[in-house]
């Protein structure tokens, strides 16, 4: 891992199985090529359910 790198869990979705494995992700703006902020929690909502 270097410095361009991060850490991430990967939410996967397919139909009802979500698996959220972890990997290392190039951590940088793909238009500019800045370093991407700290990512935040987030909720899932799918029909009215979180």
């Amino acid at each position: 891992m270097n410095n361009k790198t991060k850490r991430a869990q990967i939410v996967l979705r397919d139909g009802w199985h979500i698996d959220t494995p972890t990997g290392d992700v190039l951590w940088e703006c793909p238009t500019s090529g800045q370093p991407m902020g700290e990512p935040r929690g987030k909720n899932f909502y799918e029909n009215g359910d979180s």
